[in-house]
């Protein structure tokens, strides 16, 4: 099973909503996930302030609207 679980200091994509790319990643910038809020495990989805590109703020996006990007070993756990 994918697992998708994303902490601060990652490193993510948003994902399209809508369209033909829908729920795709849009890999054009990346972000670093600052903050999470909501990882209390009662809670099913939670929600990160991620600031993307060269954009001053950071914004907070659901867990389901973020990829997280995943390198070496990690990658390696998508079966």
């Amino acid at each position: 099973m994918y697992d998708n679980h994303i902490k601060r200091g990652d490193i993510v994509f948003r994902k399209f909503n809508g369209g033909v790319r829908n729920n795709q990643p849009d890999d054009s910038v990346v972000g670093l996930v600052i903050k999470e809020h909501g990882t209390d495990s009662t809670i099913s989805v939670n929600q990160y302030q991620v600031r993307f590109g060269q954009e001053e703020n950071a914004k907070w996006y659901w867990q389901h609207d973020l990829k997280k990007i995943r390198f070496g070993k990690d990658n390696n756990n998508e079966s």
